[in-house]
């Protein structure tokens, strides 16, 4: 059986079109067990569409916002961090946990 890190190293390369059909074959059943991976999966597809979304015509901060405002929108569909409102970290402000400042 596949690894997590297998399974997500051919999906973030997008080498599993080409890659032999007992691999494939082992993906989705990784996949169909391991709710992670699924996870990874949609996310990865959502970054996917967003950057076919960009048009080549946009200069380089046109098209860094209009991959945000896409991404932005998938995340909300899928139902993943954020799309209630809150920060990255469920805190409105996103600011993680700590109400310490940190050094960076």
């Amino acid at each position: 059986m596949l690894s997590c890190r297998d399974v997500t190293t051919l999906l973030a390369r997008d080498e599993l079109s080409a890659a032999p059909l007992r691999r494939r074959l082992g993906v989705r059943l990784h996949l169909f067990m391991c709710e992670h991976c699924r996870r990874f999966s949609r996310e990865i597809t959502a970054i996917g569409s967003a950057m076919r979304g960009a048009t080549r015509d946009d200069d380089l901060a046109a098209r860094a916002e209009r991959i945000a405002d896409r991404l932005g929108e998938e995340i909300a569909r899928l139902g993943g961090p954020g799309s209630d409102g809150t920060g990255p970290a469920g805190r409105p402000d996103g600011s993680g946990g700590s109400d310490q400042a940190q050094d960076l």
